[in-house]
């Protein structure tokens, strides 16, 4: 009965989905077709219902099929607040304005009948293989026949470059050794793929990994987008490199637009704005602290902000 009921609600799920121009892909469908989305927002206005006190003010912008997005700025910015807000959750006691659309088409809790939610701490089992644990989860989160399944897995253990350690144990920090950070962090992305969304969202994929492993995820979730999907993406202070593997940047600073583009313009509009990189300098360094809310210098920091929030507002 329990799974007559969940098949239902994911069938109805879908139905509502396709109103708003998405088609999810179908049951057995091969891994890389998805239907494009373009997910875009529009003067998003978020408030603390008992207080009034702002998070977010008036924050627009848009994500294509192909594009890898990233949400940047420094803790308080204003990052999850935007996340929570694709996704309909966590508003609770929050005043919410302004539109989310997916084709064009408002939309509001349906979003998850067609994206992924890759969270910044996955709760695996760790006492099972890489492969055991991606299959229980297909069970758990697929519609598909065994066999189908069973493919699924396989293809996606291949597209997420986890094949050599598929049978490998996960592992529990400090009890048992097993997969890298890097893998468990690919391993959370392949739980998402399952459902082969169109839309991807994670939060702070990079964060406790070495340059190293956190330039491995990007390209990986580059890759995912190149087949067609559109990934948006929460940041803290990546490296360098990392930055300009980006395709568009949304720079968040006391909640509102300091930046939205692609790296390079970022920088650009930084110089023009007196605040140049220097050379051999990590510009998302420079980006965060120039926005930063310093203590004892908040009046100072505050200004500085606003004028350049300002700046591209008017610009």
């Amino acid at each position: 009965m329990e799974q007559s009921d969940e098949r239902a609600s994911l069938i109805s799920s879908r139905t509502q989905a396709s109103c708003y121009g998405v088609i999810p892909v179908k049951e057995g469908a091969v891994l890389d077709t998805v239907e494009p989305v373009t997910l875009s927002w529009k003067d998003i206005r978020i408030s603390v219902v008992q207080s009034g006190r702002l998070l977010l003010y008036g924050v627009s912008g848009f994500a294509k099929p192909g594009q890898v997005v990233a949400l940047m700025g420094a803790s308080g910015a204003g990052k999850t607040t935007l996340l929570n807000r694709f996704l309909a959750r966590n508003l609770k006691g929050l005043e919410v304005e302004g539109s989310v659309l997916v084709n064009g088409n408002e939309i509001g809790r349906q979003i998850t009948a067609i994206s992924g939610y890759a969270q910044q701490e996955e709760m695996f089992i760790g006492t099972l293989t890489v492969r055991e644990y991606l299959s229980i989860q297909a069970v758990l989160r697929t519609t598909l026949p065994k066999k189908q399944r069973e493919s699924r897995v396989g293809a996606i253990l291949s597209e997420l470059g986890l094949t050599k350690c598929q049978h490998t144990r996960i592992g529990i920090v400090g009890v048992r050794k097993g997969i890298s950070g890097g893998e468990a962090r690919r391993l959370t992305f392949a739980c998402e793929m399952l459902s082969n969304p169109a839309l991807l969202f994670c939060d702070e994929p990079t964060t406790g990994l070495d340059s190293f492993m956190a330039e491995n995820v990007v390209t990986v979730l580059s890759n995912l987008a190149k087949g067609g999907r559109t990934v948006v993406c929460t940041i803290h202070q990546p490296a360098s490199q990392l930055f300009l593997m980006f395709d568009r940047v949304m720079l968040l600073a006391s909640g509102r637009t300091a930046f939205f583009g692609t790296p390079k313009d970022c920088i650009k509009f930084f110089d023009d704005c007196g605040y140049p990189c220097p050379h051999n300098y990590n510009p998302a360094d420079l980006l965060i602290h120039t926005l930063a809310i310093i203590p004892n210098e908040e009046e100072a920091c505050r200004v500085r902000v606003n004028q350049i929030c300002d700046a591209f507002q008017n610009g």
